[in-house]
């Protein structure tokens, strides 16, 4: 019997979102708790960490994006099943960790001419080479994706690349993947899958 998924996130994308387009494209039932900050400061104190994402499987309440992600991608048979290529997969998903690391503060800033200032810098120097890297990787594969089918790693990259060409990073340039036709290619690929893009129009704002 599968078991009982509920994940646990604010009404945002962040670092759930991955994890919900994983489970569309793995035909997964799942029910999208979306939370309010007041719900969440009800539910903190229980919360493995303390924190957001929470997947509860049948009750258990799994922590950490990336496990979680992993668990899922397993799940809806998303992850390779070479050992090889199962590590390799976990290397691209640190390399988008990699991306997320470095944009983050910008996010944080509360001075809007600042956070300008970190997006340029963002837009001049570190996207365009972990771009080039990722593009590197990428068309050195005979498909559009990392492996030989779409993996939970082809899902994290389009689920950061995707809102950058779509204008959602204030200060980052909608054209700024547009070098890389390897990696547009498979974040079309992606975001065009039936399953994953009902859930975009569902959602979308």
């Amino acid at each position: 019997m599968a078991p009982k998924l509920i994940l646990k996130y604010f009404d945002k994308a962040g670092a759930a979102e991955p994890i919900r387009w994983a489970l569309e494209k793995g035909s997964l039932e799942w029910e999208d708790k979306r939370l309010t900050r007041e719900e969440f400061g009800a539910l903190k104190p229980s919360l493995p960490n303390g924190q957001v994402p929470v997947l509860s499987i049948d009750g258990f309440e799994l922590a950490q994006s990336m496990a979680i992600l992993r668990y899922v991608g397993k799940l809806g048979g998303l992850n390779p099943s070479d050992d090889l290529a199962a590590a390799k997969c976990d290397a691209i998903m640190d390399c988008v960790t990699d991306l997320h690391i470095n944009i983050r503060p910008s996010f944080m800033e509360k001075d809007e001419a600042k956070k300008m200032e970190m997006r340029a810098d963002l837009a001049a120097n570190f996207i365009p080479k972990w771009l080039s890297n990722m593009e590197k990787q990428l068309s050195s594969t005979d498909g559009t994706f990392f492996f030989d089918k779409m993996t939970v790693a082809d899902i994290m990259i389009a689920c950061r690349l995707h809102p950058m060409r779509n204008g959602v990073l204030d200060g980052i340039p909608t054209t700024i993947a547009d070098s890389y036709p390897s990696l547009c290619a498979m974040c079309d690929a992606v975001v065009s899958e039936p399953k994953v893009a009902a859930f975009l129009a569902k959602h979308a704002k």
